[in-house]
């Protein structure tokens, strides 16, 4: 996956949105300290954390990032370290999974697929472990971000699905994904 790979990366605004409202707030939770410092404490805790994940997303290069190859892509956490390594051969289904965004729970969709070898993997996040969306179809991990508009981010998946099992003599992915929004 070295030679022709696509990286698709979370849009910079978004980030940047995060990693400002996270800091300002940690600043405001660090002068609470003065007024009330058994609250602030919490607060300095919880907007530290965002502070920090808000300003490694923007730094780091992998960041919720996707790389695309010839063969298979590769999904990244929040610290750019690879989450997910899926041929393209072994997607056997693409569905959506919603996850959380600025207008609240559930409100972007993410792509997600099924694999025929089944690999999930542990973590805190769906998109990282799998599971099932609301139609009821499992999944075993999910893109990161939704990195803009659904139809053209599913055609690219489409097509090199369609290529790397046509190269290897299989039928196509056994469904066409469900993009509807639920």
């Amino acid at each position: 996956m070295a030679d022709d790979v696509t990286v698709l990366r979370p849009r910079t605004g978004k980030r940047l949105a995060f990693a400002t409202v996270s800091v300002l707030l940690l600043a405001m939770s660090v002068w609470a300290l003065f007024y009330a410092p058994v609250l602030a404490l919490a607060g300095v805790l919880i907007f530290g954390t965002a502070a920090v994940l808000g300003i490694a997303r923007l730094v780091l290069p992998r960041a919720y990032a996707t790389e695309l190859g010839p063969d298979g892509f590769r999904t990244f956490d929040s610290f750019g370290r690879q989450i997910h390594a899926v041929p393209y051969d072994d997607i056997e289904h693409l569905t959506v999974f919603e996850g959380n965004g600025w207008r609240g729970l559930g409100s972007a969709a993410h792509l997600a697929w099924r694999s025929r070898t089944r690999t999930r993997r542990s973590g805190a996040q769906p998109w990282v472990r799998g599971g099932r969306n609301r139609l009821g179809e499992e999944f075993d991990g999910a893109l990161p971000d939704p990195y803009g508009p659904h139809r053209e981010i599913v055609e690219r998946f489409m097509r090199q699905i369609e290529a790397a099992q046509a190269h290897e003599g299989r039928a196509p992915a056994s469904a066409s994904p469900r993009l509807e929004t639920f």
